[in-house]
């Protein structure tokens, strides 16, 4: 693991408590100067022993009101006592925070001497579980947590059971004013079923009810490690609680379980089994070799598990060498082909450099014959040039006579369409005339027939 020095800030060693002293989290000044100056000086005390070579076993720095500039100084002396070191309690100072404890986490590795670690109190969040976690992970000799009055919820419990499934160290774990509910209760629940390590657990006030403590019930019917559950100030009913000590009848290790707010016969049945248990401690009887029996099928299980991990690990190493050797024959193949197909590729070049050669004499033949005909090509070229340009004036001359002519008929057809429109004229007027004419000559004819008319009449009487 790397050293602290390369993750956190230097600081010299008369700084290391004094860097924080007097601050809070947020940089205020703290109202509790004489807590302050304690922890500086207990601090500042564990670096002098340090400096000659003596031994701190105990980092004690509970109720201090610490803040995060703390930690740099609180994981650097860890870090020069690690393998010393058995016992951190960081208790009871809330703005120390989850920001803070990363920095003493990220200390922690397999050559740490730690046994137990009280965070009680220390404003410990989710956000850094799983750092925790893996930090847990690298302590063969913890067996003592207490992450109690901090705010973890089933999320965070969540990823702590799925750690305490496979620990084999933590003996002593409290859990308690956190908020696991029915769903934390359950997923820690699952975790602890087969656990044999686990000896006592505080889940005092974490809002576990009926369902949660039916959950933690069925594991105790199989758990055979637990011998002290404190489920003190939780939500649950009369139905709750009888349903459980329904469900841990079959427990044969635990001898105290704390129940509160719940009616004294309900008590009274599980004092019986707790009672029943005790009796157990110290004297060879059948329930007694019984949980060594439940102990030992649990840890054959676990072989059981352990032996096809290691079965199906095999088969798979197997199938990855077949795979292997798959890969290794196709890249022979491959590497034939490859090959081949260079062969090829050098050949064609080789054709294609003499083929270039080639070519290159022959336009070196042709560059020097060509001088001649180069020259007459470009005395055709110039002569048709000239023609061009004679061609090229014809048409402009061609096309001004054509503007030319355009132009006067333009002019003719202008006087042509005026004189048409004359005569036009000209026509219609004698048209109208005319109209004119036949309307008097049918007006003159009507008046000669009236006139023959009234001849004729006169005419006739006449002769009579």
């Amino acid at each position: 693991m790397k050293s602290v020095g390369s993750r956190l800030p230097q600081l010299g060693k008369s700084g290391q408590a004094a860097a924080w002293e007097g601050e809070k989290a947020d940089g205020s000044a703290d109202d509790n100067t004489s807590n302050l100056k304690s922890a500086s000086v207990r601090l500042e005390k564990w670096h002098k022993m340090t400096d000659v070579g003596k031994k701190v076993l105990s980092l004690d720095l509970a109720n201090l009101n610490l803040g995060q500039n703390a930690a740099v100084s609180i994981a650097e002396l860890y870090n020069r006592q690690k393998t010393n070191v058995k016992h951190i309690t960081l208790q009871d100072n809330p703005n120390f925070g989850s920001e803070s404890l990363k920095y003493v986490l990220m200390c922690l590795d397999n050559q740490c001497a730690l046994t137990s670690i009280n965070l009680r109190n220390i404003g410990l969040t989710n956000q850094c579980v799983s750092l925790m976690i893996k930090a847990f992970y690298q302590l063969p000799q913890l067996s003592s947590v207490n992450l109690a009055h901090n705010h973890l919820n089933e999320e965070g419990i969540s990823l702590f059971s799925a750690f305490l499934k496979t620990n084999s160290t933590i003996t002593n774990l409290s859990l308690a004013h956190n908020k696991l509910k029915d769903a934390g209760a359950e997923e820690l629940a699952k975790s602890l079923e087969f656990n044999t390590s686990l000896q006592q657990l505080d889940l005092n006030t974490c809002r576990i009810a009926d369902a949660g403590a039916i959950h933690i019930g069925l594991m105790l019917a199989n758990n055979v490690g637990l011998t002290s559950l404190d489920l003190n100030k939780n939500p649950v009913t009369e139905d709750g609680v009888n349903a459980f000590a329904e469900v841990i009848q079959r427990n044969t290790g635990l001898i105290q379980i704390s129940l509160s707010g719940v009616e004294k016969m309900h008590l009274e049945r599980i004092a019986k089994i707790t009672r029943r248990n005790k009796s157990f401690v110290g004297e060879l009887v059948p329930y007694k070799l019984d949980r060594e029996m439940q102990r030992l099928y649990v840890q054959q299980h676990k072989l059981e598990v352990a032996n096809q991990q290691l079965h199906d690990l095999h088969a798979e190493t197997a199938r990855i060498q077949d795979q292997a050797k798959n890969i290794d024959a196709e890249f022979e193949m491959e590497r034939q082909d490859i090959n081949q197909r260079a062969k090829k590729v050098v050949e064609i070049m080789d054709f294609t450099s003499l083929t270039i050669q080639e070519l290159q004499r022959k336009y070196k033949d042709l560059e020097a014959g060509g001088a001649r005909e180069k020259e007459a090509k470009e005395q055709e070229i110039q002569t048709l040039t000239n023609k061009l340009d004679d061609t090229t004036r014809d048409r402009e001359q061609l096309e001004q006579r054509a503007q030319k002519i355009q132009e006067e008929y333009n002019a003719k057809t202008e006087s042509r369409d005026g004189k048409a429109k004359e005569i036009q004229d000209k026509i219609d007027a004698t048209v109208a005339e005319t109209q004119a004419l036949n309307a008097q000559f049918a007006e003159t004819q009507a008046k000669i027939a009236e006139i023959s008319q009234k001849m004729q009449e006169l005419e006739a009487g006449g002769e009579a």
